[in-house]
């Protein structure tokens, strides 16, 4: 018994070997950083991020990362750690990484060096002196605003946008004239700063005026008479124009061919030779204008099923796209859209409805967004016509849209106002000159005569005739009008004629020939 106690007392005597835990490593701080900026340090331990002054268990390798803010111009220069050494093959000058295996507390810093000079910028400022035109400028092909910082060496393309009846007269840096340079187009290496303007000059415009004289149609540029040709000539073919536009220095004319009292539509180059050839017959073309690269025009169209006012995309002159501003019911006569333009996403056409019961014609304004369907929008009953019927005017100014057929609305949106035009018969022809809104018709006394419109206010602005007249077109040039139409000639008969109004109010009159016609349009152009 005394032996076995004794066994059992020695065997708990003893706790020195009884396999108790291992203490944990100890841990150290490392702190790492960027000498001079110009970049990043980033630190991971097993592939966890760690930040400056954080632990790290003894034994561990901490990989460093070393990143420039712009590696265009600066590289790694070199790293230092304090106390002890990179692991072997790291750390070296120009290596974007480095390693430690961390046995004490650490420091290691990274420093960028640059490896090419930034480039040199100077400031390029540009403009218009005066008024004119438009200036644009680009880089390398994108554009820049003045004042643009540019680098030294790059190229700077000007671009000029002549008004009409202004040309480019000459280029200036600093005030001082650029020798040689007087096309629209400038391009400028960039060696200092620079101060850029273009200086527009008055310009002669060309005339063209769309009519018919002697029951034969015509185009007439500056007065010379260039007969617009049908295109299946015949006995019983007439031609009928109608607007003539301008885009550049190329000119359309909108029409009719007529065969044996059957219309097909038309659109004429200023050579008087086809454009455009419509195949859908008792369709009509009005007005042309141009938007977003595309060419349109306004009418009636009949494609054998449906009927009703339309704007035609003949842009593509095979495979003309109509779209029906609305589509003709039973309960409506006849329907036309006489009148086109263009606003900010936007295409309006102006025309009319004519009861079938009433035979009231209705005036509406239609509007055909960029995306969506298009809207209509009744505006009033038409106003008085003139011997040769009536005629449409549409224009925009700011957010307003314009309308003429004898009476005059201003359209906000889906508000329309009447204008009253005191001491007018009928206004027939609208355009913007310098921003403001001008109307063309006839005065109450039978004279031609042009209204200045500022808001739903109508002022006479200038009669253009002291005969029986009236001006069925206008459009404007430069700081001038230009309006065209007929006149009672001394034999009783209606002859064609424009009118120049330039800015002092002085009136120049241009008759077309002695034969009986009228001009039922008018534009002009840059002198070719």
């Amino acid at each position: 018994m005394l032996f076995a106690a004794a066994l059992v007392f020695t065997g708990c005597s003893n706790g020195s070997d009884s396999g108790g835990s291992t203490p944990p490593l100890p841990k150290h701080a490392v702190t790492f950083s960027v000498e001079g900026g110009n970049g990043t340090i980033k630190a991971e331990v097993d592939g966890r991020e760690i930040h400056t002054g954080d632990t790290v268990e003894q034994g561990k390798i901490v990989e460093f990362t070393a990143t420039p803010d712009n590696p265009a111009t600066h590289n790694v220069d070199f790293w230092t750690v304090s106390p002890g050494p990179f692991e072997e093959g790291t750390g070296v000058s120009e290596s974007t990484s480095a390693k430690i295996k961390v046995v004490q507390p650490a420091t290691v810093t990274v420093k960028f060096k640059l490896t090419s000079a930034p480039p040199t910028m100077c400031t390029v400022s540009f403009g218009v002196s005066g008024t004119g035109g438009t200036l644009k400028a680009e880089v390398e092909g994108v554009e820049i605003i003045s004042p643009a910082q540019v680098e030294k060496s790059k190229t700077v393309v000007f671009n000029a946008e002549a008004a009409l009846g202004y040309a480019v007269e000459k280029w200036t840096n600093g005030g001082s004239d650029i020798a040689g340079e007087t096309n629209a187009t400038y391009s400028h290496t960039v060696t200092a700063d620079a101060n850029i303007a273009v200086h527009f000059k008055t310009a002669p415009v060309d005339v063209y005026v769309s009519g018919r004289s002697d029951d034969r149609a015509y185009v007439w540029i500056n007065g010379i008479t260039t007969e617009l040709r049908a295109d299946a000539p015949g006995p019983t073919v007439k031609v009928y124009p109608h607007a003539v536009r301008s885009r550049g220095k190329d000119v359309y004319i909108a029409g009719e061919e007529v065969d044996s009292g059957v219309a097909s539509p038309r659109v004429w180059k200023k050579d008087g030779g086809p454009h455009w050839i419509g195949m859908n017959s008792y369709t009509y073309a009005y007005d042309i204008a141009f938007y977003n690269g595309k060419t349109f025009v306004a009418g009636y169209t009949y494609d054998g099923t449906d009927k009703g006012p339309s704007i035609t995309d003949i842009s593509d002159t095979g495979n003309p796209a109509v779209t029906f501003l609305y589509k003709q019911t039973d309960a409506v006569n006849r329907s036309r859209a006489e009148a086109l333009c263009t606003g900010s996403g936007k295409l309006y056409a102006a025309g009319f409805k004519e009861d079938k019961i009433t035979y009231k014609t209705t005036i509406f304004l239609w509007t055909k967004p960029d995306a969506g369907t298009v809207s209509e929008l009744p505006l009033g009953l038409t106003g008085q016509e003139t011997p040769l019927g009536m005629t449409y005017g549409l224009c925009t100014a700011g957010p307003s849209v314009y309308v003429a057929a004898g009476n005059l609305w201003k359209v906000d949106g889906t508000t329309v106002t009447p204008i009253t035009v005191s001491g007018a018969k009928g206004v027939y022809a609208l355009c913007v000159c310098n921003g403001a809104v001008y109307a063309a018709g006839q005065t109450t006394d039978g004279k031609a005569a042009v209204w200045k419109i500022e808001g739903t206010n109508a002022s006479l602005h200038k009669e253009l005739s002291t005969v029986y007249s009236a001006s069925l077109a206008l459009c404007a040039g430069r700081d001038d009008l230009y309006a065209a139409g007929f006149y009672e000639d001394t034999d009783n008969k209606y002859k064609p004629v424009w009118w120049h109004i330039a800015a002092d109010l002085s009136v120049t009159e241009h008759k077309l020939g002695t034969e009986k016609g009228e001009a039922r349009g008018i534009c002009v152009t840059a002198q070719e």
